[in-house]
């Protein structure tokens, strides 16, 4: 009986955060991808960048590539610290996770999901995802430096993947919706396992504004420290 019902464990929250992490670029310890963030108002395209984005288990570097004007801009994350570089300013500005770096879409949203360092999860329930039944947590920041202060995540109960994130207000004000597809692969641990590829953000007061980040060319591999060194980028 014992061995029956360690077999049907369900997972703790913490090791649900854990899974879904890695399918974000989180808990795997090296990460290189482009993305692709397209900003619409009125369901019409109204700004788009193209990033490479570089992570490992606690730093990530996001470089502009497109438009012209931005390339070369970089934004460092060093566990929850975050900075702006500029080719044409001589110092690193401090920024926030918070702040909104194109449409719906936050500084922190474009970064790798490490939840599971940043957030306590609590089992709030369960529900269906597009058809998939799914376990409801509700996360709470530990630290006010990062992106939201509260999220309801659905992780679905077969893939453990988060198909869906509703961002919450310290009031508990639902204010804007994630929904997430995983068509890329990547090779971790020895196996093949299923990885983001598209995350979409709906306003959940303006309707009409959302924006699309698309992910490709994902390769699980580590990155050089000194991709994250803050004085080895600003002597570039």
């Amino acid at each position: 009986m014992l061995v029956a019902a360690a077999a049907v464990a369900e997972p703790t929250p913490l090791e649900l955060l854990q899974a879904s992490d890695r399918a974000r670029g989180g808990e795997i310890g090296g990460i290189t991808m482009t993305s692709t963030v397209i900003a619409y108002q009125d369901n019409v395209e109204d700004k788009s960048y193209t990033l490479k984005i570089e992570a490992d288990q606690d730093n990530s570097l996001v470089t502009f590539l497109k438009p012209a004007t931005s390339a070369g801009k970089m934004m460092l994350m060093q566990n929850r610290n975050m900075w702006f570089l500029s080719p044409d300013v001589s110092k690193p500005v401090p920024i926030s996770p918070r702040q909104r770096l194109l449409g719906e879409a936050s500084n922190g949203d474009v970064a790798t999901t490490n939840y599971s360092r940043d957030y306590d999860a609590t089992p709030v329930g369960e529900a269906e995802v597009a058809g998939q039944p799914c376990y409801v947590l509700e996360l709470k920041a530990k630290d006010a430096n990062v992106a939201y202060d509260k999220i309801k995540y659905y992780v679905a109960k077969d893939s453990q993947l988060a198909l869906k994130a509703e961002y919450m207000t310290v009031s508990d004000k639902h204010f804007k919706t994630a929904s997430m597809e995983y068509a890329n692969r990547i090779d971790f641990a020895g196996k093949s396992m299923p990885f983001v590829s598209k995350i979409e953000i709906q306003d959940e007061v303006q309707t009409g504004q959302k924006t699309v980040l698309l992910y490709d060319k994902v390769e699980a591999a580590a990155v050089p420290p000194s991709r994250f060194d803050l004085r080895a980028l600003l002597s570039r």
